[in-house]
């Protein structure tokens, strides 16, 4: 078989041809392909990682074919299967010797071991997780370094991702979903994972499923209140970066791409991080050095329209298409969408996605005052909101309006 190596390319090779001939290496070779690509030219290897980290979000484990020798041991922790992976970690099954409890091992993926970025970021993860405590984030148990490799130990959460439960719902009318059918799919998709949390109770009440998601992100946003308030940007909110379980708790997870107070800069001017669906206009057109807390509650507004639609706000098409859409906020409105939403959790949501970081709710405290102030008001609709939120104006025929005072373009 031919040498696949960095330097039988030309310098000028494009992320595409350059991805093209990764995955045309024996998978072996892989991590040290990209490491090699990323001596020679970092920021190419990094557009690369991008793509092979979008491939990984169709599901294609391209990780997983490039084996590396893992410790057994991580501190008390006995490693014990991987369960998942994304971006630039994977996730383990381990086990406390200490007291056989279950716990989430989190390691740096085997194709990003060799990258020193990859390894800053795992660092800095580690500092921005440590210094929260609340029950809707995940809690970390303990952290260390093992043969120079470092991990993180978190509770186990015997749940499943917002992502799985969305899986088991589509391809159902919205608006006939009860709050019935949102426990159920929990259930469902919990039950696939080791060490599934036991069902009690009503765990997630309401009168139907938009209802229920709207009380859901409320609580999602008080741990993101929770976070901002310790000065930690999480940039990555989506439904596979938040847990629910049977027993009705919700959580926030996975901060690979947080930002701790002072975080220093590990991307390049032009370059943004998080994922493309959920991504506020400033965090496509600005970089991720720009975004402040605001971007944080356009992503997870995203997050609700997502849970109450079945539909994410912009996806569909070629990647350039849903960039224009996000940034001229080119949405169709919610209740068109779902006709069980009301008015008031429209209007939530709504500002939660405008285009203008200014006309949205500030912090993860004000998104979640408003949406519990939403499933308040059911009744007349709009009553108990905010008085600057029922003053807005709405969507007409159907379309979300955008904001003038930021994006020009756009009006």
């Amino acid at each position: 078989m031919a040498d696949t190596s960095v330097h039988d390319h030309e310098p000028e090779a494009t992320p595409e041809e350059e991805l093209a001939a990764f995955l045309g290496t024996a998978p072996a070779r892989r991590a040290q392909r990209l490491a090699q690509l990323e001596r020679v030219d970092a920021a190419r290897a990094q557009l690369v990682r991008v793509r092979l980290e979008a491939l990984g979000e169709l599901g294609m484990e391209l990780d997983s074919a490039a084996p590396t020798s893992l410790p057994e041991r991580f501190g008390p922790y006995l490693r014990l299967a991987r369960v998942g992976g994304g971006g630039m970690g994977e996730v383990h099954l381990a086990r406390d010797e200490r007291d056989g409890s279950p716990a989430a091992l989190k390691l740096v993926r085997a194709d990003h071991r060799d990258s020193e970025v990859a390894r800053r970021r795992f660092q800095r993860e580690i500092e921005a997780i440590s210094s929260l405590a609340h029950p809707g984030i995940v809690r970390v148990l303990a952290h260390g370094e093992v043969n120079d490799l470092p991990w993180l130990a978190l509770e186990w959460v015997g749940g499943a991702s917002l992502e799985e439960v969305l899986d088991r719902l589509r391809g159902v009318p919205p608006e006939t979903l009860s709050a019935q059918a949102f426990t159920e799919a929990v259930l469902a998709a919990s039950a696939s994972h080791p060490h599934p949390e036991p069902a009690h109770g009503a765990p997630f009440p309401g009168r139907d499923h938009a209802e229920v998601a709207t009380r859901l992100v409320a609580r999602a946003a008080e741990a993101l209140a929770h976070a901002h308030a310790a000065g930690v940007l999480h940039r990555d909110i989506k439904p596979s970066n938040l847990l629910v379980t049977p027993g009705g708790r919700v959580l926030l997870a996975d901060f690979g791409l947080a930002r701790p107070p002072g975080g220093e800069r590990l991307t390049r001017t032009g370059q943004w991080l998080g994922s493309l669906p959920y991504a506020a206009p400033e965090q496509i057109e600005a970089g991720p050095e720009a975004l402040d807390a605001r971007a944080d509650v356009y992503s997870l507004g995203a997050t609700l329209y997502e849970l109450t639609t079945l539909r994410t706000p912009f996806l569909g098409g070629p990647e350039g298409v849903v960039r224009r859409r996000i940034t001229t906020g080119d949405l169709e409105a919610p209740r068109r969408l779902n006709p069980a939403i009301t008015r008031a959790q429209e209007r939530v949501m709504l500002a939660a996605l405008d285009l203008d970081p200014l006309r949205r709710p500030q912090d993860g405290e004000a998104l979640a005052a408003a949406l519990t102030a939403a499933t308040r008001g059911r009744t007349t609709g709009l009553g108990s909101l905010p008085p600057w939120l029922r003053a807005r104006r709405w969507p007409v025929d159907g379309r979300a309006s955008p904001s003038c005072s930021r994006w020009p373009r756009s009006c």
